[in-house]
């Protein structure tokens, strides 16, 4: 790097040859002496210039010793690329999963990641008691379920007792009104008779008293009957008049009580209608779950028989198998990728790194190279971005152009979501940061007793940007300012330092 400011990194020497040049200049000008005694005056100052020299140039040795070393560079334009990158996992979207029964400890992975397996290989070891009292609850299970099954095959009937017994009493309520009107229609027959014979008997008994046959008690006795007989049928018609009434009333009551029970028999119908429509969801349900019990039973059966271990159903590349001391539930037991297919590959960030991405936006995905200075990449798009889970990180999934990829295979990945030129650009470690905001340090070139001296100086300044090794920033720095980017110890402004060579 070109010197700035009159920078010299060798300022030790600088100084000697200036001091030693000073001195040298000081003893020219004194006077020659002749005398012996002003001689040895003259050599004694002699020493002692020279002893100072020594002590001067020994303590700016020892105070240069002790000077912070530091690394500087000037601002500079410069585009700063600002991106979110990861270590992503590669995996086939083209996957097979095996699950195992829920609550078994894996003793043992049989096959790990990577591993290409065919239909047969062991996968995963469980433990054999695991299995074994597994088994027992689910073949119980299953028998439970069975019975639960025959219940819901039985067809519920609804209940016309009410209705029955209700049609009935209406039946009684009818008869019992006609049998009342029969017997009101006698009795009324039967006094109007009697009343008709005594008023015939009654004009019989004038006519023979006023002809001079008959005498007159008899003619009364005769009227009192027929008021008699008027009486007793106005006492029918009104006895009548009364049952039928109340016969009427029953008939009517058992009437409205039919109908009741004719809707509460409707409700009963629909009620068994609605049951027996639901018990043959359920029943079709209970058959789901039966056979898939059955496949639980059949897939215990099958590990019990194989001494714990679980064997793959088809062939593929494994790409995840639970591990030991792992415990059964509705995570995979182990996923299978189809190499032959299309890839994907997976990593998490976290959410304000999420907020940036977008859907569709094109990554740089690196796939390894041939030596440690060269890793070719390939241009890939994100296809999916997840909600945050707890720890509030989003899985980002990119979709991989098509060549030879291997599941579980690890690519570091960069989205760059902007990269803008600035005109005051500084490295990343040159930026430092307090409560106040954001700075950095500046040497600057300073004269003081003991001569040119480098001093530390604060500048803060604005972050407009940053990336992983550049950062942009405003503020008083210029392009010719000497900025610290790092230091051989802690260094504070006004401290003096050491300048390593560029």
């Amino acid at each position: 790097m070109d010197n700035k400011n009159g920078i010299e990194p060798r300022q030790g020497s600088e100084e000697k040859r200036s001091l030693i040049s000073k001195i040298q200049d000081f003893a020219a000008g004194l006077p020659s002496f002749e005398d012996a005694s002003q001689k040895g005056a003259l050599a004694n100052i002699a020493k002692f210039l020279v002893a100072l020299i020594a002590l001067t140039l020994i303590s700016r040795g020892a105070s240069g010793a002790a000077l912070a070393r530091v690394s500087v560079s000037n601002p500079l334009r410069a585009p700063v690329t600002e991106a979110v990158t990861g270590k992503a996992s590669v995996k086939a979207q083209d996957q097979h999963i095996i699950s195992a029964p829920e609550g078994l400890t894996v003793v043992k992975a049989l096959a790990g990641s990577g591993q290409e397996v065919k239909a047969g290989d062991d996968l995963i070891l469980f433990s054999i008691s695991d299995v074994r009292a597994k088994l027992e609850r689910e073949t119980a299970s299953l028998e439970k379920m069975r019975l639960n099954l025959s219940k819901l095959g039985r067809e519920e009937q609804p209940d016309t007792s009410g209705y029955d017994s209700a049609a009935l009493s209406l039946e009684r309520a009818n008869d019992d009104y006609e049998s009342a009107r029969l017997s009101a229609e006698a009795d009324i027959a039967k006094a109007q008779a009697a009343l008709d014979d005594a008023i015939a008997g009654e004009q019989q008994a004038r006519l023979a008293y006023e002809s001079g046959s008959a005498q007159l008690s008899e003619w009364e006795s005769a009227s009192a009957a027929a008021a008699r007989a008027r009486s007793d049928l106005e006492t029918a018609e009104n006895k009548a008049a009364s049952d039928l009434q109340s016969a009427r009333r029953r008939s009517e009551d058992a009437q409205a009580s039919l109908a009741r029970s004719e809707k509460d028999l409707e409700k009963s119908k629909q009620s068994a209608a609605d049951t027996k429509a639901q018990n043959s969801i359920d029943a079709k349900l209970q058959q789901l779950d039966i056979n898939k019990q059955q496949e639980s039973i059949a897939l215990l059966q099958s590990i019990l028989s194989n001494g714990g271990a679980l064997r793959s159903d088809a062939g593929g590349t494994v790409s995840k198998t639970l591990g030991q001391g792992a415990i059964t539930g509705s995570e995979p037991a182990a996923i299978l990728s189809d190499d032959t297919g299309a890839f994907e590959a997976e990593f998490y960030v976290s959410q304000s790194d999420a907020d940036k991405l977008a859907i569709g936006m094109e990554c740089e995905v690196a796939i390894g190279g041939s030596s440690m200075y060269y890793s070719p990449t390939v241009k890939a798009q994100i296809s999916s971005i997840s909600a945050p889970n707890d720890k509030n990180q989003s899985l980002v999934s990119i979709k991989l152009p098509q060549r030879e990829w291997k599941a579980g295979q690890s690519v570091d990945v960069q989205a760059v979501f902007s990269s803008t030129t600035y005109d005051i650009c500084i490295p990343l470690s040159a930026l430092r940061s307090d409560s106040s905001g954001y700075f950095i340090y500046t040497v600057e070139k300073r004269s003081t007793v003991l001569g040119l001296e480098n001093i530390v100086l604060l500048s803060p300044v604005t972050l407009l940007a940053s990336d992983d090794s550049m950062a942009a920033v405003s503020g008083p720095v210029g392009r010719d300012s000497l900025v610290i980017a790092a230091s051989s110890k802690s260094i504070a402004a006004g401290d003096r330092v050491r300048v390593n060579q560029q």
